[in-house]
């Protein structure tokens, strides 16, 4: 009994995965995998901001407890690793799209758009003369606030297949594996 419950709970899981439940016929996930770019500076910078790390756990060995270098040394450190913490945390992972909703899972937290609020959906050949007004430009990703004249949210990981998409009140940039199919299914 315990096995066919089990083995009706692992077929459910995997219909809900590959999209299947009758339940959710018209949601569709889509991954959003990073482009060789962003791999290389994910990598080269983690490793650099690593390498400063270490080297300041090193230096730190040789300076008195508590005193003023000691503490520049700790506030340098939890800067670094915050820098690797958060550009990590704001990785955008799955684009979600449903009957309602268009939700954009990060590796901590996701942005929800309502689908009746999007105003527009097209292409977008580039960010690459796009302004970063506060934001990543490459670790993990392309995130945060960026304007190509018109402020935008980016969540990008693949900067040859961005979707822009335009609501009343703001524009969201993402990138997923198939931004044909998530333009049609957005079909605006």
């Amino acid at each position: 009994m315990d096995n066919q419950r089990g083995t009706a709970q692992k077929r459910t899981a995997e219909e809900e995965k590959n999209n299947l439940n009758p339940a959710h016929k018209s949601m569709k996930t889509f991954a959003c995998p990073m482009s060789a770019t962003v791999k290389t500076i994910s990598i080269l910078t983690t490793v650099l901001l690593v390498g400063v790390m270490v080297f300041c756990a090193l230096t730190l060995k040789n300076k008195p407890y508590c005193s003023a270098d000691w503490w520049i040394i700790i506030g340098v450190l939890l800067l670094l690793l915050t820098t690797i913490v958060v550009c990590a945390a704001m990785q955008p992972r799955f684009v979600v799209v449903d009957d309602n909703y268009v939700v954009i899972k990060k590796r901590l937290g996701q942005v929800t758009v309502e689908r009746d609020s999007i105003i527009a959906v097209k292409h977008k050949k580039s960010m690459m003369n796009d302004i970063r007004m506060f934001g990543n430009g490459g670790m993990f990703g392309l995130t945060g606030i960026w304007s190509d004249g018109k402020s935008y949210h980016a969540y990008v990981t693949n900067e040859k297949q961005i979707v822009m998409i335009e609501t009343g009140r703001r524009r969201y940039a993402v990138s997923c594996d198939s931004p044909d199919k998530l333009l049609e299914m957005l079909g605006k």
